[in-house]
């Protein structure tokens, strides 16, 4: 699996580097959207929950109404390297976007196992 360092275009909106910032960026590169525009749109379907852009309820519902589909592996989950998709994987307390057998994030995480998947539906 080969590795591209992305910040998901947050250093064209905000100066230096954010941690925790993993779910806004997976989004923005595996939907093509703008950094900003994801990280707003979390923030605003957050807000009256009264939960933040990275909770798993906030994102959840986000990637569903663009109509994304999740893919859960539960025990059997897989080494991120092993896999072949594009969409997003979601590991340990880390999101990242993968394309084929690329992945785009700020550091390598694919050695980590990948726990769910979430990939655009085919119409």
């Amino acid at each position: 699996m080969y590795y591209i360092e992305h910040d998901g275009g947050r250093s064209e909106h905000y100066k230096g580097k954010r941690e925790d910032d993993c779910v806004v960026r997976a989004i923005a590169i595996a939907t093509k959207q703008d950094y900003k525009k994801v990280f707003e749109d979390l923030t605003y379907r957050g807000l009256p929950l009264g939960l933040f852009a990275n909770s798993d309820k906030v994102w959840r519902l986000y990637l569903k109404e663009l109509g994304w589909q999740e893919t859960k592996y539960g025990r059997a989950a897989v080494p991120l390297n092993q896999m072949c998709f594009t969409g997003i994987a979601v590991l340990n307390r880390h999101m990242v976007a993968v394309d084929k057998t690329t992945i785009y994030d700020t550091w390598d995480c694919q050695f980590q196992r990948c726990w769910r998947t979430w990939t655009k539906e085919e119409a």
